[in-house]
């Protein structure tokens, strides 16, 4: 299946017809004021919560709905921390009934570090993701707004004449 054309390229090719443009909506949510960790996120996760947060806050506009997927990240950022003092405590291998075998602790940490990367990237953390975030470029002043400030520095480089009330043309 191809893909679409970005409108910006149909336009510049002259194949731009707003007939076949569909609206976009805008949704709009409230931003999150409120930086305290919900009360169901406990013990680590919690404290993930009060050390990424703020450095997310900082960087992109948080809403209300962005809450449930930053208890995400904060629980696996917290179990993949968790997995990892155990393996540094108790190593790869464990012995098991057969022997020595990989350490459970290990696919936990792999699948809590891979899902903590996924929802890192989702908030712009990582080098890569935040090349992929656009901001609105800043307003073309309008033909008025460019009239008005050539005009003010008209004024401003050439004062008014003086002109004396007393006498005029002899």
């Amino acid at each position: 299946m191809t893909q679409k054309k970005p409108d910006d390229l149909k336009q510049l090719q002259g194949t731009y017809r707003k007939d076949r443009v569909r609206p976009r909506l805008k949704i709009s949510f409230p931003p999150l004021e409120n930086l305290e960790p919900p009360d169901d996120l406990v013990g680590n996760a919690r404290e993930a919560w009060k050390q990424l947060v703020p450095v997310i806050k900082k960087s992109c506009n948080l809403t209300v709905v962005d809450v449930p997927l930053l208890c995400v990240l904060c629980w696996n950022y917290a179990m993949m921390l968790e997995a990892g003092a155990h393996l540094a405590s108790e190593g790869l291998l464990v012995k098991g009934s057969r022997g020595m075998v990989k350490s459970p602790w290990l696919a936990i940490e792999r699948q809590s570090s891979a899902a903590t990367l996924k929802l890192m990237k989702e908030f712009g953390m990582t080098p890569g993701s935040r090349l992929h975030i656009w901001a609105d470029p800043p307003a073309e002043p309008s033909l008025a707004d460019e009239l008005a400030a050539m005009a003010n520095s008209d004024a401003a480089a050439h004062p008014p004449l003086e002109t004396s009330e007393k006498g005029g043309d002899k």
